[in-house]
């Protein structure tokens, strides 16, 4: 019987490295897979993480206060925030501007918008020993809640606005803001979770073509965050985090509109001179 040649023993040895070779490659995109298919995963929780800080439920009802104002709050609200919320709704009531004030909750949020002649004069930004005072206790009820972030927004009219103090509406709007927000801090919160914003007319609830309308989008909007907007352990791109951002402003804005218009009705407005 003749024996292998030397050529084609050293043929089948490369051939059986090759073989070696490739089952390695494949292992090791096998593992490139799996660890990409993680980052996707752990992303898509980031990402999920956010609009859960932002994204208002649907499961809310409504409920009536004594004086007879429709407040939206859902069941979970009232069990986490009920203290917070009674003690906020006495304090409105006492101060006689409950009618002034539209607060809804749900289980990411509480969303607390004051008309704008309920702490600041027009066109002014400074606040009155009325204001503060208000501010003062609000900042000291949320002390004693859990929250992952406080936004203070100012919004104005369309009205144009150009002084020595102020440049343009967003100017005015982001220093009422910011007023507010120092408030906040002096009442025990912590800065790094207060976020002041000035949209000045660019997020109206109603349309800017008569008083009565121009009044609803003069407003200062405290929305408290049930959820941090990152995840402390996490971290987000800009883009994405800009455009949730965005997204849950137009949201909101939207649910602002709709509780205005149910609650205006049908009613006739009547005309008057109003500020800013």
């Amino acid at each position: 019987m003749r024996g292998k040649s030397p050529e084609k023993d050293r043929s089948e040895r490369y051939l059986l490295t090759y073989a070696d070779l490739m089952n390695l490659l494949l292992i090791l995109f096998i593992v490139l897979f799996c660890t990409s298919k993680q980052d996707v995963v752990k992303a898509a929780q980031v990402m999920q993480a956010i609009k859960n800080g932002f994204l208002v439920t649907t499961n809310s009802s409504s409920s009536q206060t004594a004086a007879g104002r429709r407040v939206n709050v859902s069941s979970s609200a009232k069990t986490d925030y009920s203290d917070f919320y009674n003690q906020l709704i006495a304090l409105l009531k006492q101060r006689g501007i409950l009618d002034k004030v539209d607060i809804t909750a749900d289980d990411n949020q509480v969303v607390i918008s004051l008309k704008d002649d309920v702490l600041f004069a027009p066109g002014k930004a400074d606040l009155g020993p009325d204001a503060t005072s208000l501010l003062s206790i609000i900042g000291n009820l949320m002390t004693k809640i859990l929250y992952g972030q406080l936004i203070i927004e100012g919004h104005t009219d369309s009205d144009p606005i150009h002084t020595s103090q102020f440049q343009d509406n967003r100017e005015l709007s982001l220093i009422r803001a910011y007023n507010v927000s120092e408030i906040f801090e002096k009442s025990g919160l912590d800065p790094k979770k207060i976020l002041p914003v000035g949209y000045g007319d660019n997020w109206p609830i109603a349309p800017n073509d008569n008083a009565v309308d121009k009044a609803k989008n003069r407003r200062v909007v405290i929305t408290i965050l049930r959820k941090s907007v990152t995840p402390p352990d996490q971290s987000v791109g800009a883009d994405e985090l800009i455009k949730t951002l965005q997204d849950a402003a137009v949201g909101q804005t939207e649910s602002q509109a709709s509780a205005v218009e149910a609650s205006s009705g049908k009613a006739a407005s009547k005309s008057s001179t109003a500020s800013k």
